[in-house]
């Protein structure tokens, strides 16, 4: 999500990323692999793989994009919490069974059917088993303010009763 919010907001690069053309060759004759993939063009410009249609943002792109981006981990020096100054890369690729689709400001797309993704853009996403238009029934703020009311009234009748038995 933060790669495609970032290409909706035009700041892939000012983000950490930068995105390669890969292209499936079928080599059947050539190897015994059926197909391989081959980089074509590195650190492609936006406007390679988005457009702007009236007031939509539209990923569109042939064969598959590499997508790469540097993660900068954190540690723990002397009480203190650094970045690290070594970066670990981070690799995904994104394939589109449809021609193109919608961006959505908040990293959404309008068919994330037609889109399959491998690598980190894939891990950890228990959201892509919500459907985009999921809304939580409960406000969490005020269950976690009523269980704390109700954890302080609980705490306050258990003081009661201990200064009750101790008379």
């Amino acid at each position: 999500m933060h790669f495609l919010r970032s290409a909706y907001r035009d700041q892939i690069e000012s983000q950490g990323f930068w995105v390669n053309q890969i292209v499936k060759i079928d080599a059947k004759k050539l190897s015994p692999q059926k197909s391989f993939l081959a980089l074509i063009t590195t650190k492609l410009p936006m406007s390679s793989f988005t457009n702007i249609v009236g007031d939509k943002k539209i990923l569109s792109f042939k064969d598959i994009l590499q997508v790469n981006y540097n993660k900068h981990c954190f540690e723990i020096k002397k009480s203190k919490i650094e970045k690290a100054k070594a970066a670990v890369q981070q690799t995904s690729y994104i394939y589109v069974e449809g021609n193109s689709f919608e961006l959505y400001p908040d990293g959404n797309s309008s068919d994330p059917e037609s889109m399959i993704l491998q690598g980190r853009l894939n891990n950890n996403k228990m959201g892509n088993f919500l459907p985009l238009d999921y809304e939580p029934k409960m406000d969490y703020r005020k269950k976690s303010e009523n269980f704390h009311s109700f954890y302080l009234n609980l705490n306050i009748k258990l003081q009661k009763i201990l200064i009750l038995n101790r008379r």
